[in-house]
C-alpha cells in the first residue's frame, strides 16, 4: 500500500479500514447470493407450498444460511487484514458468537424443510403412525443441534468443558433423581412408538381425559377433548 494509507487513524491504519468496509460488503454479498441462489433452486425443485405465503416462507427458510455465509466470509476475511492483535480479538469473539448462532439456525430451518417434505409424502399413505415419527425425529434432531452448538460454543471460546462434564458427573445422581419422571415420559413415548396402541386423529379414553389425538412429542402426548380444550398428559402416564 502506499505510505499515504498506512498512516493511524483511531486504532487502525487506512488501508485496514478500507479493507474492513471492502470486507462487510463482500459478506451482505456472499449474504444475498446465497439466500437468493438457494431460493431460485427452492423455486425449481422444491415447490412445497402451492399457496401465495410460498416467497415468504422461503425467503425465512434459507435465511440463516445466507447468515452463516456471511459469518464465514468476515470470520476468514479478518485474518487477512493484518488488524492489531486487540482488534483481531474483539472482532473474533463478536463473529464467533453470530456464527454459532447462525449455525443452529441454519440446522433448526434445514430440519425444518425436511420434516416438512417428509409430512407430504407420508400424508399420502394411510397410517399415521410415520406422521408421528416425522415429527419425533425432527424435535430430536433439534435438541441434538442445541447440544452440538453448546459444545461449539465452548469449543471456539477455549472453555473446560471435561471439566463442566466433570461436575456434572459429581451430581449425577441428584440429576438422575431430578430427571426420574423426564426419563419416564422418554421410555413412554418409545412405547408408543414401538407398540402404536393409537395413532394421530384417534379418539382414546384415559383415566382422566377422553379425545382425539392430536400430536405425541419426548415428553408428553396431546389430546383435544370433546369439548375442543386441548389436554397434555405426560407419555408415563399413556403406558399405564
Amino acid at each position: 500500500f502506499p505510505p499515504f494509507l498506512q498512516k493511524k487513524h483511531f486504532l487502525l491504519r487506512y488501508y485496514q479500514w478500507i479493507c474492513l468496509g471492502i470486507l462487510i460488503f463482500v459478506g451482505f454479498a456472499a449474504e444475498f447470493l446465497v439466500r437468493h441462489g438457494l431460493q431460485w433452486l427452492t423455486n425449481t425443485w422444491f415447490r412445497f407450498m402451492d399457496n401465495g405465503e410460498r416467497k415468504r416462507a422461503e425467503k425465512a427458510t434459507w435465511r440463516p444460511l445466507g447468515l452463516l455465509a456471511q459469518a464465514l466470509v468476515w470470520y476468514g476475511g479478518t485474518k487477512l487484514i493484518d488488524l492489531p492483535p486487540m482488534v483481531l480479538s474483539v472482532l473474533f469473539i463478536a463473529m464467533k458468537a453470530f456464527a454459532v448462532f447462525a449455525a443452529v439456525w441454519t440446522a433448526f430451518r434445514l430440519i425444518d424443510v425436511f420434516a416438512h417434505f417428509w409430512l407430504r409424502r407420508t400424508a399420502s399413505t394411510e397410517t399415521k403412525f410415520d406422521d408421528l415419527l416425522v415429527k419425533l425425529v425432527s424435535k430430536s434432531l433439534k435438541t441434538l443441534g442445541i447440544c452440538l452448538g453448546v459444545v461449539l460454543f465452548a469449543q471456539l471460546f477455549s472453555l473446560d468443558v471435561w471439566g463442566i462434564m466433570g461436575g456434572l458427573g459429581i451430581g449425577g445422581i441428584a440429576v438422575a433423581f431430578a430427571a426420574k419422571e423426564a426419563l419416564g415420559n422418554l421410555f413412554g413415548s418409545i412405547t408408543v412408538l414401538t407398540d402404536r396402541p393409537f395413532e394421530i386423529g384417534d379418539w382414546i379414553i384415559t383415566e382422566d381425559v377422553e379425545g382425539t389425538v392430536e400430536s405425541v412429542g419426548m415428553r408428553s402426548t396431546r389430546i383435544r377433548t370433546f369439548y375442543n380444550s386441548q389436554v397434555t398428559l405426560p407419555n408415563s402416564r399413556m403406558t399405564t
